[in-house]
């Protein structure tokens, strides 16, 4: 029988947007004016974290999907997105994604 692994953000999690989040707000900002939200667009972050990234398009009616390694952070990430958002936990390497479905991919804070 495999071991599940433990999840290295369960207790990271609930303290990230604090640190991390709050503190690259003007990032995030700067990320709406390199890629302008519309309607109905669908985006993906990779490595969604808590889902704030996501929040922002979501709440200019973006349909948002988030996959990330850590079920901790997604269980924060379905509190703050609701049910319509797509969260799954994969990690960047096995997308459950067809391709040319999405209209932008974020991963930011993911490759370091």
């Amino acid at each position: 029988m495999e071991a599940t692994p433990k999840d290295p953000y369960r207790v990271s999690a609930y303290v990230y947007d604090l640190f991390v989040s709050s503190a690259n707000s003007g990032l995030k900002r700067r990320r709406l004016d390199m890629a302008p939200a519309r309607p109905e667009m669908q985006v993906l972050d990779v490595g969604c974290g808590t889902g704030s990234d996501l929040g922002l398009y979501a709440r200019e009616g973006c349909r948002v999907h988030g996959v990330d390694v850590s079920p901790t952070m997604l269980r924060i990430a379905r509190k703050r997105l609701g049910e319509d958002a797509d969260l799954r936990l994969c990690s960047a390497v096995d997308l459950p994604h067809e391709n040319d479905s999405l209209d932008l991919v974020l991963a930011s804070y993911t490759l370091h």
